[in-house]
């Protein structure tokens, strides 16, 4: 890559959705029609917080917690795909994504922001109902149910990228081609690229849009730049949501097989092509650790992880990577 790249100015359109900044970026020189494609995509934004968010009484999400061990609740086709995919990345991840656990997250304090370790035997009551198993999808008729009262569901790990990609395909339909999509910048999808900036030299030079990775550690620093082209990338990390415990550094992010807050790393990066599908292995990386990703990335090779592992180095930190492509990720 030519170290001689201007990024362009950019147009930048921003709605606050999902307790996050949604910002549409367009090349300013374009004769794409930004703000009409903004605007749509910004209200599909709103569109989906109305059906996933579990904050709002009426939505569809919080009806189906309410009434889902009662009756069959018949849902939106948003709400079908949703839960179709979360029940396939549940398996893919062996329940390291697990839009069940809400409940863990509630017991821990981490709803109300006020951090506490509950009891091993409140932990273990609560695990009795996470997990996909209870939740009954009938795809052919667009039911669901659950099997019990204390089933709920949560759309918190994956719904700004949900959002992100139906934002996406609409901005498409309006002849859109060059735009950068984020919701509260860990949770971003490129098409095309910026211009003056580039992502390959040679013959293969073409724009892209340079995203900057940070130390989870000074968040002034980076690690990396990431060219992004037609493509997703999520991160998840601890450094913001947490408390500390006879010394013991306790994170938000729960393993829905233990109840306990996952070890072992600073943030997880993910490149996909779907923004929800890098929402939700962001997650599920930081709870299956450096073994577990590989094992996944090594059977999804369309898949990029960057990992920063806690280590006892002068940085505080080790960089682990999967199926990185140079063009793509560049560490500096």
């Amino acid at each position: 890559m030519s170290n001689a790249n201007i990024p362009g100015p950019l147009t930048v359109y921003r709605r606050r959705a999902m307790a996050s900044d949604f910002e549409v970026s367009f090349n300013e020189n374009t004769t794409e029609n930004g703000a009409d494609a903004a605007l749509t995509a910004l209200d599909e934004v709103d569109r989906f917080e109305s059906i996933l968010s579990v904050f709002r009484p009426q939505s569809d999400v919080s009806r189906l917690n309410l009434l889902g061990a009662e009756m069959n609740i018949r849902v939106c086709p948003e709400l079908l795909h949703a839960l179709l995919l979360c029940r396939t990345l549940w398996e893919e991840t062996d329940g390291a994504f697990d839009i069940t656990a809400s409940p863990l997250w509630e017991l821990w304090g981490f709803a109300r922001k006020e951090g506490n370790v509950p009891l091993p035997e409140k932990i273990a009551e609560t695990l009795l109902h996470v997990g996909m198993q209870p939740v009954n999808i009938r795809e052919d008729l667009s039911v669901v149910t659950f099997d019990h009262p204390d089933v709920k569901i949560s759309f918190g790990g994956i719904g700004k990228g949900l959002a992100l990609d139906a934002a996406t395909e609409l901005m498409e339909r309006t002849g859109a081609a060059n735009f950068l999509i984020h919701g509260g910048k860990s949770s971003v999808v490129a098409r095309g690229g910026r211009s003056g900036d580039y992502c390959d030299s040679g013959k293969n030079r073409r724009t892209c849009w340079t995203i900057g990775l940070a130390s989870p550690k000074q968040p002034d620093q980076r690690l990396a730049e990431i060219h992004l082209r037609n493509t997703s990338l999520a991160t998840s990390g601890s450094q913001y949501q947490f408390f500390r415990y006879r010394g013991q550094r306790l994170a938000h992010i729960l393993n829905p097989q233990t109840g306990l807050p996952a070890q072992g790393l600073l943030s997880t990066t993910v490149i996909a092509t779907s923004a929800a599908i890098t929402d939700a292995l962001s997650t599920a990386f930081f709870i299956l650790g450096i073994e577990g990703t590989q094992k996944y990335c090594d059977k999804h090779p369309e898949v990029t992880a960057i990992l920063l592992k806690e280590a006892k180095t002068i940085k505080g930190y080790e960089i682990v990577s999967f199926n990185a492509n140079t063009n793509v990720v560049q560490f500096l």
